[in-house]
């Protein structure tokens, strides 16, 4: 069923409508609908700057045209809102917003609506670098873990939250999207169907957490449960638990105990991740656990701790087993 996200002022803004395709071919190739819905937003300031300046067709507008928004959308304060009432738009969601305009244009010329892509030179710069999340120490973990108070139903969730976070490694959207039914207990694997991408994985989780789900499942959700709900985690509000909760869960924790690193759940991702690998896991598997398409994201995790895998090398290279017996000395 077509999806309508647009809604022009006027029934000859022909722009909105080959925006609304677009949109749905995403619908259509199986993106979350979550996911197609964080494309309008950023295609949503293109559209509605477009029609403030009466370019109501594809073929109104020009490359010249998409740097001047591209310049609006770095001057015009048009984005999140300080103390003082002041809006700032951050660098990477301009980027976003930019990307998604342009890979607009690149399917609207694809598909023959346009033949002539303005787009095809725009050239958006160098990305700003992003900050790589920090790492925890095993005894900042625990204090995280420690954090929810146990003696209140939304502590115990809470709690277990955390303990599958630490566990699997797994995003927050994917916690988000989690059913009862994504748990093996017998083969201790958690079913992601709805990961990063419309990827689906399977994911180890270990006894420990598996204890507090099962924890959970009986003496918990049942007392936030109103009316049959597939979710695994329930609000107080008897709905599926939102991602603003897990973040908000995780700031505190690290806010009460003092812990000044960047990150919330991609923090407890990057932990566990960069713990195993000084556990000895080999990349490849922590690559499979976290659901990287390409080695080099995963590698991301390696690059904060040269000093452990220069102890690797010189304990696994064969050259450094017979260093005592080089030739040139």
């Amino acid at each position: 069923m077509r999806q309508s996200f647009f809604k022009p002022g006027d029934s000859g803004f022909s722009l909105a409508s080959d925006a609304d395709d677009y949109l749905n071919h995403l619908v259509d190739r199986g993106l979350r609908f979550n996911t197609v819905i964080n494309n309008f937003n950023s295609l949503k300031p293109f559209l509605r700057w477009c029609q403030g300046k009466k370019l109501l067709d594809l073929s109104d507008i020009t490359l010249k045209h998409l740097h001047q928004y591209q310049d609006w959308l770095n001057f015009i304060p048009n984005g999140i809102k300080k103390k003082n009432g002041e809006t700032v738009q951050q660098p990477s969601s301009i980027r976003k917003n930019l990307l998604e305009v342009r890979q607009f244009f690149i399917w609207c010329e694809k598909t023959g609506k346009i033949f002539d892509n303005p787009a095809r030179d725009w050239k958006l710069g160098k990305p700003s670098p992003q900050p790589l999340a920090d790492t925890l120490t095993q005894a900042e973990m625990e204090k995280i873990l420690s954090f929810p108070d146990l003696n209140t139903k939304v502590g115990l969730r809470n709690r277990t939250m955390l303990e599958i976070l630490y566990s699997t490694g797994i995003r927050r959207q994917e916690l988000h999207g989690l059913d009862i039914v994504d748990i093996d207990f017998t083969s201790g694997i958690l079913n992601i169907r709805h990961g990063k991408g419309g990827k689906q994985r399977l994911v180890p989780i270990g006894k420990r957490a598996l204890d507090w789900i099962n924890h959970y499942l009986i003496h918990v959700r049942p007392q936030l449960e109103h009316e049959p709900n597939q979710a695994l985690f329930i609000s107080t509000h008897k709905k599926r638990l939102k991602n603003a909760v897990i973040r908000d869960v995780i700031t505190k924790a690290k806010r009460k105990h003092k812990i000044n690193k960047w990150g919330n759940t991609h923090l407890i991702r990057h932990t566990m991740a960069t713990l195993m690998l000084k556990n000895g896991a080999d990349i490849r598997i922590i690559q499979e656990i976290l659901g990287h398409s390409k080695i080099d994201t995963t590698m991301i995790y390696l690059k904060l701790d040269i000093g452990y895998l220069k102890k690797i090398h010189q304990t696994h290279h064969p050259a450094e087993q017979t260093a005592s017996k080089s030739l040139l000395f």
